[in-house]
């Protein structure tokens, strides 16, 4: 680092030696050999040199760039009283002076007298070709009074914009780094966050070694990612303002400032991290890391101390948390979010007592130092002050987006609920009767049942076990309102509302009377319906049967009757049947006809049974004689009437 100095502070102090020489001619002004040594001793930052410099300016009164070095010399060892005393006498030697001019506007602008250093620069924002220095440069003056105006204690804005614009023009193509640097921070007191960003990457692109403006870049990236809404946007200008910090640690590795801003983008990037569902690790060890090089720089730096044991809080090293958030109390820090993660951090290393106690003393206003008090008090079994501080963080408007983590919350309300509820006596204090115990399981319900409409499962599990348990009718209407969640497919819904129905007496309603008297009076209203309805006409079926008797009719048309056989007695039919089997039957007997059945006009008479034999010894007739028909009786007339 100081040799840095060194050799950045010679070839400046060889640039002005150069600048300067043509003034050397003068009579009243050094030789090269009297001011060789000077700028060898200013250069090596001899303890010598502010007192050469002080001879060969006493030695020649008149020669303006003596005056113009002491008051630079003056300016660098932080004594801007005497450099605006020897700029002055450099100007009143030239008045036109730009170089001189440059160093009084640093000097009065230090003292704090900007209306004054604003007055020594407007000759140079008249007459803008005065605007010059050494080594070409140009717009300098300018350029520190624009500083002026915006460094005021009313800044004004519109004469430092106006002021820049002249520096730049005076510039020409060539605008410094500067320039661009002073650019983004009148953009950002205008909260344009994006031009400053622009402006300060023009400024780190044109003068690389400008760590201010990689600083200040770190920082405004860091902001941007915060107002950023998309999560791929906000982890893309947080890794770039990680590169911008690491730009200036490692050139500046004392500079406890861009550790801290360093610390604090990784730590952001691992939270975007951990809400994606990683680890998020990696950068949080890399935030502790940063947090702990700015400690070693500072070891008072309360943001440090801060961040330090956030980071460690969320990679569970609980006792170096505590410690780290322990000493920033001590140092003064008392705002919530510490206290409550000091408080989160003594429970988990073991330390209850201590983080009730502090939780006890704190006042919680933001939503997630709410949260962090209440889960301290409900893991310490304070259930009464848990229950309020969790209903409490559930209305916070800066919960209001958190969906996910409302839901949380109101689960943890009703775990307190429902834990009190059960809790045993503590001490003297009497144990609590039916109806208080009734009324915090039902407060838990509540608890489970508004963390189940925003969508947390967990809490309906606990809403419906607890629900079974209070009875029947709590666990019905649980049933119906488990299915409202999972749009009727519950198993576990539909078994409370048909296991409860009845012990719930849900059926004694008006309305539930009415549904099952009309679900037992359709049956007998269809069979009354029924009885008056006549069968439906199958016209298909009368097609068919309509087919078949006009077939019926057509075949009993065209067939002739038979003639009736003749009739037979049994030995008649035995002699032809003996007369069959004398007789060759064909090869190929031909089929007769069946004759149609009988019309039923058509009477048969039956064949006498052939009387049987009394005598005995008395010859039967031969087989094959028939027996005459008895005579027909003769018909008898009608009498006349």
């Amino acid at each position: 680092m100081p040799v840095r100095c060194r050799s950045l502070r010679l070839v400046i102090v060889v640039a002005l030696a150069l600048g300067i020489a043509p003034l050397a001619v003068a009579a009243d002004a050094p030789t090269t050999e009297e001011w060789t040594p000077v700028v060898t001793a200013i250069a090596e930052q001899a303890p010598t040199a502010g007192t050469q410099l002080t001879a060969i300016t006493t030695r020649y009164p008149k020669w303006v760039g003596g005056w113009i070095e002491l008051a630079r010399f003056d300016l660098a060892a932080q004594q801007p009283e005497d450099a605006w005393k020897h700029a002055r006498q450099a100007l009143t030697l030239q008045r036109n002076n730009g170089e001189a001019a440059a160093l009084a506007v640093q000097a009065l602008t230090k003292t704090g007298r900007h209306d004054h250093a604003l007055t020594v620069a407007e000759p140079f924002r008249v007459n803008r070709q005065d605007d010059k220095q050494s080594g070409g440069r140009a717009g300098w003056v300018n350029f520190y009074a624009a500083q002026a105006a915006l460094t005021a204690a009313q800044p004004d804005l519109a004469k430092a914009d106006e002021l820049l614009k002249i520096a730049k023009s005076c510039a020409g193509g060539a605008v410094p780094g500067e320039f661009h640097f002073l650019e983004a921070k009148l953009m950002i007191r205008r909260d344009d966050l994006a031009g400053g960003a622009k402006s300060l990457e023009r400024a780190v692109a044109t003068e690389p070694r400008l760590w201010d403006a990689w600083y200040e870049l770190g920082r405004v990236r860091s902001a941007l990612g915060e107002r950023e809404p998309s999560v791929p946007g906000q982890r893309q200008l947080l890794l770039a303002a990680e590169q911008a910090f690491t730009t200036v640690t490692k050139a500046l590795p004392e500079d406890f400032e861009s550790w801290l801003g360093l610390g604090r983008a990784q730590a952001r990037i691992a939270r975007l991290e951990i809400d994606a569902g990683g680890e998020g690790g990696a950068k949080l060890k890399d935030a502790a890391t940063s947090f702990s090089e700015a400690l070693q720089r500072k070891p008072d730096l309360v943001p440090a101390l801060t961040a330090l044991g956030e980071a460690q809080l969320r990679l569970e090293r609980f006792a170096a948390a505590a410690e780290s958030l322990g000493k920033a109390r001590e140092l003064g820090a008392n705002d919530e979010i510490l206290l409550s993660n000091l408080a989160l951090a003594l429970e988990k290393s073991g330390r209850a007592k201590e983080a009730v106690q502090i939780q006890a003393g704190a006042t919680a206003t933001t939503g997630p130092g709410l949260v962090n008090k209440g889960m301290t008090l409900f893991k310490a079994k304070v259930y009464r002050t848990a229950v309020e501080i969790f209903e409490q963080a559930a209305r916070h408007p800066d919960l209001e987006a958190q969906r996910e983590t409302r839901g949380q919350v109101l689960r943890f309300a009703g775990h307190a609920w429902r834990d009190w509820a059960a809790e045993p006596p503590q001490g003297s204090a009497p144990a609590p009767n039916f109806d208080e115990r009734e009324q915090r399981q039902a407060s838990a319900a509540d608890a489970y049942r508004r963390a189940g409409d925003l969508g947390d499962w967990t809490a309906i599990r606990h809403y419906a076990a607890l629900e079974a348990q209070r009875g029947p009718k709590p666990a019905y209407d649980a049933g119906w309102k488990l299915l409202g969640w999972t749009n009727s497919t519950s198993l576990t819904g539909w078994s409370l509302i048909i296991g409860n129905y009845g012990a719930s007496r849900a059926w004694d309603n008006l309305l539930h009377l009415i549904v099952w008297g009309i679900l037992a009076g359709i049956p007998f209203l269809l069979w009354i319906a029924s009885l008056f309805r006549r069968a439906p006409v199958q016209v298909e079926e009368v097609r068919r049967s309509t087919k078949r008797r006009i077939a019926t009719d057509h075949a009993l048309r065209n067939t002739r009757p038979a003639k009736p056989e003749p009739e037979m007695n049994p030995l008649t039919a035995k002699r032809m049947r003996a007369r069959e089997a004398l007789e060759p039957r064909a090869a190929t007997p031909t089929p007769r006809p069946t004759p149609p059945p009988p019309a039923k006009h058509i009477e048969t008479s039956v064949a006498p049974k052939r009387p049987r034999s009394r005598a005995a010894g008395k010859t039967p007739l031969p087989e094959t004689e028939e027996l005459d028909r008895p005579a027909a009786a003769p018909a008898k007339r009608p009498r006349p009437h």
